[in-house]
């Protein structure tokens, strides 16, 4: 498994090759754009779909206990439908096998869930350490810098003589870091490579760093 170890805000971070983010300082690890559900809801509506909820949900739990962070973060759209109570244990089960600290930042897909008598969620819209903004989504530059997902970015690679590739990219500038989508089953926003001033790919297998 080949990581990326990289300085950003004067803050030490490793990407993995799953999307996943380990910020050093704070011992935290990142997640972002899981969506647990979106399965269900195509099944539900009559299109054919592997289940694969189940299968991301314990690929999280393999790397928190690889990993070992001080506490997790995952960055909105941990669910992916308004109706998503149907899921609720499927998610209180990960957390409970998480046995870390976890801040669950609202993105425009989850519901809002009753964690009220757990001791280890805190449900938020953003979250702050050191000085960097961890949200879902926005332009304000008053919260630079920041760490935000719901993009879904993804980059395209040429490899010949095998065509070219798609594959979820981590990106950043100066101010602003996105994360890709770590669910399985999740669409991209293709980027502009001119846009950002780094781009690593995370192929499931290996990061590889484009600029």
């Amino acid at each position: 498994m080949k990581s990326i170890d990289f300085i950003w805000a004067d803050q030490d971070f490793t990407v993995f090759p799953e999307g996943c983010l380990f910020w050093k300082q704070e011992g935290s690890l990142l997640f972002s754009d899981v969506h647990l559900g979106k399965d269900h809801y195509f099944r539900r509506n009559g299109i054919s779909v592997p289940q694969i909820s189940q299968v991301d949900a314990q690929t999280i739990v393999k790397l928190v206990q690889a990993i070992k962070p001080e506490y997790v973060v995952f960055l909105g759209d941990l669910l992916h439908v308004p109706d998503s109570q149907s899921l609720k244990k499927i998610v209180i089960e990960l957390f409970g096998q998480l046995k870390v600290q976890v801040y669950w930042i609202l993105g425009n897909h989850d519901p809002l869930i009753d964690f009220e008598n757990s001791s280890i969620v805190q449900i938020l819209t953003t979250y702050e350490a050191r000085g960097i903004h961890l949200v879902h989504d926005t332009d304000n530059e008053n919260l630079f810098p920041v760490i935000q997902g719901h993009i879904h970015p993804v980059a395209r690679v040429s490899l010949l003589p095998k065509g070219s590739y798609r594959y979820p990219a981590l990106v950043m500038n100066k101010d602003k870091m996105i994360m890709p989508a770590f669910g399985t089953f999740t669409g991209g926003h293709l980027i502009k490579s001119k846009s950002f001033d780094k781009i690593i790919l995370c192929t499931g297998r290996e990061c590889v760093e484009l600029n």
